[in-house]
């Protein structure tokens, strides 16, 4: 092979060469001319196979020219595309490796030899310098051959080779592994485990188990997900066994002997895996469901791709001998001692974004056009790169390759241009993907145009509404940026959902600009005025309840709302109208107590004035439910809807009776949402149900929220939710039904299994109103209601006290003059609309604590956040209070925030070594301390002598004869210096005191 290009160090050695030519020739010899001296294992004229971890010495090679032996020089291009210059050329990766021998002749001619090694790796690899595997016979099983591993204590083995699992079912085999004992009936380990890895994501994985029981001669397996504990299912107890020696039973003698007799490898571990159940099984023994909610709470969503790696760990060792085992196939390879190549080419992966390889956006003749990035992967090498090349009429002849600029190319032709993304691996598989683009010379410009359909005159302080548009012209899709430009010159970007609130006076322009995918762009623009104030203007909804309870006094949301009379937003005197079965009325304040029956309706509207008119929110119809009083309740009032509660007979019972398809029963008051708990079962004999939903909103933003769906099934019944359908044992025709919702982990239990509520964010009010829903029925339907939140209904007198839920993180140890977040708090009780409820934060003096915000934290406000710094150590306290119309209390529940003091006093004293002598009286150094809690003043320094007897002597720090100390024999003192602060951290120095 001639190279057109020589390294650095070749143009040197040529100069060298030259100027000393007779230096080139180190001697004559009458060996034949060409490479001489290569290392045992490779050879010229053929592609030389070595395993990958092959460490060759280059330095003996050399080149003979016309019988004289040159000064040789080896350059190795490395499968990465590195160069190396060394004459030691380690293997460490799979792929070719291009060796170049050169020198230079007496006349300073180049001359070269180049061969290809090409570096395999074997079946397993180690990370030790011992363990080993090669193809052969089972010592203990006559005829059975495999690939025959030797793995010591620590080690770890890994397959060479990428395991797809994608699309493997309960029938296909993982692997054949089958244990090798040194001596038949005595085993040398006891614990095998295999961990199959993500190829793309380290993190993500699944291992299974395998511990051998040497009384019952069988292997007990298990297996587990991250964030899942190893598990095993006991199908013969019907339990599943987590955290202790056994599992799932399935035979495979470590020993070698069966626990059945027959043949040694008919006793096999044949592990299965279902990609499609994300279930472990060994032959014909389950072993555990990564995704089922019935072993897991944190479920297992799968490989990236089905791509992963295998590797083995073992334990129980008996003595310093390997654990030893075989392996017959593996993902459907038997395994027959061949190394493993790389044949595979790369796989190129283009960007398209929204849109595909073939519905790519037409390329305009004269505009520059973006080429989608792309990235390569190989399943031995990794990331690689792709070469990109953009050409005009590719694959013929007359093909002209066409200049990228960044990473854009532009089309000189109405004609077909194509992107090309070629890579090669290290072994030299190559890989191409080629992207076809139209060039048009027809193309018409991006246009925007506006529809009428926003108002043409404005009033300071409304929420502007801009006109819709559509797009047209271009190529691709539109992105389309909207912007308000105020009369001040201010320009402001609009998004989805923004309010965006008119505060000036003046002209306003709103901008329209597309930009289609080459970025050609569109703009259009309209202006108009706002030249006075008008009504009072509301920005937000009050949240009111869903219910009013009859006789309660209610205290309404406050709700603000802004006047721009004056030309700026002045908070306006807001007021509250009712019509109920008195009349229409303007509340004094926001105190309301409804009155009425069952089933009458209150309007409720809140409005403001100026000279201009009335401004007000929307009327919002509220129902009246009448229940009684604290200690005369009427507990079936409390459920409302098509679906009727009522009390049996004896008043033990409360049932809802669904009639009609879609009958639907509500809970009339918000519940605490986290550990939100329905307690219910069927009641009697009646229809069957086909379906029940349990729907929970949020009490204030209504928008938010989730089902969860029991569907009876021919076989039993599946509970949706999340998204997600699982197999469950309730049964609507006969069993309890307990569900069970938990914020911390977004779950919904049903009894004992958790499943997760996927694609929901949580109920950010903390509350939640509570409707189930009867699917088809035939007749009745009775559904006795247990309890919800752990009210009973069988009562009438409310006894239990509010329940309430912190909104965020609280309590810890926190750093000195931190600013921490005291988190408002949701409350609610399952009779009273109208908890009492406050709290209070004292500092780490005792005394009441102010927010940055100014509100004295004294029975403070339950429903807002506040900040507070924490500016001396100690702790600090947060104290809830609730309490319902019945007296009903709760002041137990707190948190603190603690500002501990860590850092020990500085003790400042001459640390210089002293002298003395036997019988005198020597003069110890004085010393202070200083701290950054404790006041020097109460910080006492305490003086101890260690003597060279053992004894510590302790030495007067005050009065007569302070400091002064007297040794009694010749040695070595130890003189400490100690100090204690009021938090309790001490500190201590020490002085050397010589004494002959």
């Amino acid at each position: 092979m001639s190279r057109t290009k020589k390294s650095l160090l070749a143009c040197l050695s040529a100069v060298i060469a030259v100027s000393l030519s007779v230096a080139a020739v180190i001697a004559f010899a009458s060996e034949p001319d060409g490479l001489n001296g290569l290392p045992d294992g490779i050879e010229t004229g053929v592609t030389n196979e070595l395993p990958v971890g092959t460490t060759l010495e280059l330095g003996g090679a050399y080149i003979v020219t016309d019988g004289a032996k040159l000064q040789t020089y080896v350059e190795t291009s490395m499968p990465d595309g590195r160069v190396n210059a060394s004459k030691t050329l380690e293997l460490d990766t799979m792929g070719v490796y291009e060796i170049a021998f050169y020198a230079y002749t007496a006349a300073g001619e180049y001359t070269e030899h180049v061969l290809d090694v090409y570096a395999y790796n074997e079946t397993f690899s180690f990370d030790d310098e011992i363990s080993s595997s090669q193809y052969g016979e089972h010592k203990n099983a006559a005829g059975v051959f495999g690939e025959v591993v030797s793995l010591y204590e620590g080690a770890t083995a890994t397959y060479g080779k990428v395991i797809d699992l994608n699309g493997y079912d309960v029938n296909d085999v993982v692997f054949e592994w089958l244990p090798v004992a040194s001596t038949v009936g005595a085993g040398d380990f006891t614990y095998v485990e295999f961990t199959f890895t993500d190829l793309y994501d380290d993190s993500n994985y699944f291992k299974v188990s395998g511990n051998y029981h040497h009384a019952y001669k069988e292997t007990y397996f298990k297996a587990a997900a991250p964030d899942q504990i190893l598990t095993g299912w006991y199908s013969t107890g019907g339990w599943a066994n987590v955290g202790n020696e056994y599992g799932s039973n399935a035979m495979v003698s470590f020993y070698n002997t069966p626990r059945w007799g027959g043949a040694i490898e008919k006793d096999s571990m044949k592990l299965k895996f279902d990609s499609k159940a994300k279930a472990v099984h060994v032959g014909d023994v389950f072993v555990i469901d990564f995704d089922d909610p019935k072993y897991f709470s944190n479920l297992w969503d799968g490989f990236t791709t089905g791509e992963c790696i295998l590797s083995m760990t073992c334990g129980g060792y008996v003595s310093d001998k390997p654990a030893q085992f075989m392996f017959r196939e593996i993902a459907g390879e038997k395994l027959d001692g061949t190394p493993i190549r790389d044949t595979d080419a790369p796989k190129i992966t283009v960007d398209y974004g929204v849109y595909s390889k073939d519905t790519m956006p037409t390329a305009k003749l004269g505009s520059s056009y973006p080429v989608p990035e792309a990235t390569v992967w190989d399943t031995f090498n990794g990331v690689l790169n792709a070469e990109v090349s953009v050409w005009l009429n590719y694959g013929n002849s007359a093909a002209s390759q066409v200049e990228i600029v960044n990473g854009r190319f532009t089309p000189t032709r109405a004609a077909t241009y194509t992107i090309v993304y070629e890579a090669k691996d290290y072994s030299g598989n190559a890989a191409v993907v080629t992207v076809p683009i139209y060039s048009s010379n027809q193309m018409k410009n991006v246009t925007v145009a506006l529809k009428n359909d926003a108002p043409a005159s404005w009033l300071l302080g409304e929420v502007l509404s801009v006109h819709g548009y559509t797009v047209t012209g271009g190529t691709g899709e539109y992105s389309v940026a909207v912007s308000v430009t105020a009369p001040d010159g201010t320009e402001t970007a609009l998004s989805d959902g923004e309010n965006y609130i008119l505060t000036q006076k003046g002209q306003y322009k709103v901008t329209y600009i597309a930009t289609d995918f080459i970025g050609s762009v569109g703009y259009n623009a309209y202006q108009f005025e706002v030249t006075a104030a008008g009504v009072p203007v509301f920005y937000d909804d009050a949240a009111l309840p869903d219910y009013f309870i009859a006789g309660v006094t209610y205290t309404l949301p406050a709700l603000a709302a802004f006047d721009y009379a004056s030309g700026t937003a002045q908070a306006a005197d807001v007021k509250v109208r009712v019509t109920d079965g008195s009349g229409t009325r303007v509340l004094e304040g926001l105190e309301y107590v409804p009155s009425g029956d069952t089933g009458d309706v209150v309007t409720v509207v809140y409005f403001a004035a100026n000279k201009t008119g009335e401004g007000s929110t929307a009327a919002v119809s509220i129902p009246v439910v009448k229940t009684g009083t604290p200690n005369q309740l009427d507990t079936a009032a409390y459920f409302a809807g098509t679906a009727k509660a009522a009390l049996t007979a004896n008043g033990e019972k409360m049932i809802v009776t669904a009639k009609n398809t879609g009958d639907t029963v509500k809970y009339i008051l918000p519940v605490i949402a986290d550990g939100f708990t329905v307690d219910m079962k069927p009641y009697g004999v009646g229809s069957t149900l086909s379906s029940l939903t349990l729907t929970l909103k949020d009490a204030e933003n209504p928008d938010i929220g989730f089902d969860a769906t029991l569907v009876k099934t021919d076989i039993g019944s599946n509970l949706i939710v999340g998204g997600m359908t699982y197999a469950v044992s309730a049964s609507l025709v006969s069993s309890r039904m307990i569900l069970n919702y938990s914020a911390a982990n977004n779950q919904l239990a049903l009894g004992d299994t958790s499943y997760p509520v996927n694609g929901f964010g949580g109920f950010p009010s903390g509350k939640a109103y509570v409707t189930l829903t009867f699917g088809e029925l035939s007749g009745d339907y009775n559904l006795e209601i247990m309890s919800v939140n752990s009210q009973v209904f069988n009562t009438t007198v409310d006894e239990i006290k509010p329940k309430f839920s912190v909104l965020g993180e609280f309590g810890g140890i926190k750093e000195l003059g931190s600013t921490v977040t005291v988190y408002k708090a949701a409350v609610a009780d399952m009779f009273d609309p109208c908890v009492t409820a406050y709290v209070t934060v004292t500092g780490a003096d005792g005394k009441i604590m102010t927010a940055e915000d100014g509100t004295v934290l004294n029975k403070a406000d339950i429903g807002k956040e506040y900040r507070i710094r924490l500016d001396s150590y100690g702790y600090y306290r947060v104290a809830y209070y609730t309490e319902d119309w019945n007296e009903n209390f709760d002041r137990n529940f707190g948190y603190q925030f603690i500002v501990e003091d860590v850092v020990r006093p500085e003790i400042s004293v001459s640390t210089k070594d002293l002298k003395g002598s036997v019988g005198k009286s020597v003069k110890l150094p004085t010393a202070t301390a200083t701290d950054n809690y404790t006041a020097a003043e109460n910080l006492k320094i305490s003086v101890f002598v260690m003597q060279p007897d053992g004894y510590l002597v302790r030495v007067k720090t005050e009065g007569a004869n302070a400091y002064q100390y007297t040794p009694q024999a010749a040695g070595k003192y130890t003189v400490r210096y100690y100090c204690m602060d009021e938090r309790g951290n001490g500190a201590i120095v020490e002085v050397v005191l010589a004494v002959s």
